[in-house]
């Protein structure tokens, strides 16, 4: 067993992905058993239709990439990352400037966020994963 880390989407993210269809082989998974959301590492690949079987609940945890890269091929859902610098404060931050729906060779362009700054990638991914899921899909 591994500790989670910012490389995997959130527990709660994991049970979003797995209710609009998410189906890929993770070496992770969340495990329920005494509602304790712990992720359980990898000595097998396992989809959620896998760990559907089990006596307990159980979430596939996929990468913060491979989540992306899933929202991409299989709903045309692209996630932009970009880093910027706070000059008064003297350091970076990520934000999120758009998310595209692309259809028909045309793109639908959306800036959940704003304004809204992100202390690491991995928290604006995850932002960003968990908004397609809740309003794009």
């Amino acid at each position: 067993m591994i500790t989670v880390t910012e490389d995997y989407v959130s527990f709660e993210t994991a049970k979003l992905l797995k209710e609009k269809g998410f189906d890929e082989p993770c070496e992770c998974f969340y495990d329920t058993e005494n509602n304790d959301p712990s992720i359980v590492n990898g000595w097998m690949v396992i989809s959620n239709s896998e760990l559907e079987k089990r006596e307990f609940v159980c979430y596939s945890a996929p990468t913060l990439q491979k989540a992306m890269k899933w929202l991409r091929e299989v709903h045309n859902l692209h996630i932009s990352i970009e880093m910027g610098f706070d000059v008064d404060n003297r350091q970076y931050f990520f934000f999120v400037p758009s998310v595209c729906k692309f259809s028909n060779k045309t793109g639908e362009y959306q800036t959940p966020f704003g304004e809204k700054e992100f202390d690491t990638y991995e928290e604006a991914t995850e932002a960003a994963i968990k908004y397609c899921l809740e309003n794009l899909i």
